[in-house]
């Protein structure tokens, strides 16, 4: 296994004698570059902490989502055990969440009590799914969307509620106009994560003063990462914004990493757009490198239902293609003086599996939605392959299979030249190597 090793620095100002070492370093470093081509210092450099880090996009409840984990529910039996099916959405990156802190877009609010059952793009998520999502190693939830308020105001508050009863951890709440940090303290390291959202679909009349979630105005606002950053060592920024479904981030985009970067976020990770877009580094006024991970993409959805490899266009699956983001925050002291850094950040690319074409067409019988790490799916048919290679009454299984390997890589190869092929981890990546 490889996994392609960067290092940020941030407080690059009065480390300067550290950064001389090649320690913190926005070019691809390996474990084995990583050796002082200099005399070393007096002051002893040592780590004095370590939290890791996961991240994922969109969790979206489209109807066929929860259609297909109701029918998972149905075959396995017992809902109690299974989180009513959802938790087999999950089962396939499950291992990869293993984090300190692990961050994902919950993209609905959860009312079954105050709100409807949801409809196409009015959504409304039951606990269980929250229970699953939890279940699979996603600790924080971003609820700083554009659909939040899909059933209204007390569908916000019922949310909150059922997230306290979870013991879930969420982010992008106002508190009398102040979206206080969710700080997490773990490892000498206190973590800070906000949740900002640009977009809100309404905004409801009956909203309060004192508890909602509005829309982000850098202009009026910016000031809240400053001040969060004076709380923490380390600063995430998880940020709702964008245009859908494009493959770049805007101007607009753009301008606003470089003053949120500018104001103390340590790193910024986006959603919405429902498509990857490319990592980006933004290098501040004092040399400090913020990256900037413009969107992760949809982590489960019912878009891009009826992609069909080698028929339709490639773009029709981008919203089927995202990945999992992880990194480490590494506290570091030399002498009297030490900072944090970001390191060994890379990316597992996924892709959604998604058979609704088929199980409307009455070929399957199970609805199956589930992303999957891209490597291991496609170790699991090499292994398939080789089984059956030479029997002859396989041949329509084999020709099936090097169907799907082939659509993989090429999806792949999408994701590589979307992210950047030095972040991609190559191989298989067990959680937390």
């Amino acid at each position: 296994m490889l996994v392609i090793h960067r290092f940020f620095n941030s407080h690059i100002k009065i480390f300067l004698l550290i950064l001389s070492f090649g320690l913190f370093s926005c070019a691809p470093a390996r474990k084995a570059d990583l050796k002082p081509d200099k005399p070393t210092p007096s002051a002893e450099f040592t780590y004095s902490g370590e939290v890791s880090i996961a991240a994922v996009g969109d969790i979206i409840p489209h109807g066929y989502v929860k259609k297909s984990a109701s029918i998972q529910n149905e075959t396995a039996g017992d809902g109690s055990l299974n989180n009513n099916g959802y938790d087999f959405l999950f089962q396939k990156i499950k291992n990869h969440l293993n984090a300190d802190i692990a961050i994902g877009n919950f993209e609905s609010p959860i009312a079954p009590n105050s709100g409807n059952d949801g409809m196409p793009f009015v959504f409304n998520a039951p606990a269980a799914m929250a229970a699953a999502t939890k279940g699979a190693g996603i600790n924080v939830f971003n609820i700083a969307n554009n659909h939040i308020y899909d059933q209204g105001y007390k569908g916000l508050l019922e949310t909150v509620d059922h997230l306290k009863t979870l013991s879930i951890d969420h982010i992008g709440l106002y508190e009398n106009d102040t979206p206080a940090p969710l700080i997490i303290e773990k490892n000498n390291i206190k973590a800070g994560i906000i949740g900002l959202t640009t977009l809100l679909n309404i905004f409801p009349e009956d909203a309060k003063d004192s508890l909602y979630v509005r829309k982000f105005d850098p202009d009026r606002d910016i000031n809240i990462i400053s001040e969060a950053k004076k709380r923490v060592d380390f600063l995430i920024v998880y940020l709702h914004w964008g245009n859908e479904y494009k493959k770049e981030p805007s101007a607009e985009q753009a301008d606003y990493a470089a003053r949120l970067a500018e104001a103390g976020a340590d790193i910024i990770i986006g959603s919405h757009p429902h498509v990857l877009q490319p990592v980006s580094l933004v290098v501040k006024n004092d040399g400090a490198v913020v990256p900037v991970i413009y969107s992760l993409g949809n982590l489960i959805s019912n878009q891009s239902r009826y992609y069909v490899w080698g028929v339709s266009n490639e773009d029709v699956g981008r919203t089927r293609d995202s990945a999992i983001l992880r990194f480490k925050i590494k506290k570091v002291r030399q002498g009297d003086l030490s900072s944090t850094m970001i390191s060994e950040l890379y990316f597992i690319p996924l892709w959604g599996y998604n058979n609704t074409l088929l199980y409307e067409k009455k070929i399957d019988k199970m609805l199956t939605i589930y992303p999957s790490p891209i490597y291991e799916e496609m170790e699991r048919i090499e292994k398939e392959i080789e089984q059956i290679k030479g029997i002859e009454e396989k041949a329509g299984l084999l020709k099936k299979l090097l169907t799907e390997y082939e659509m993989l890589r090429a999806r792949l190869e999408i994701i590589k030249n979307t992210i950047g092929e030095d972040y991609i981890a190559t191989g298989l990546v067990a959680a937390g190597e």
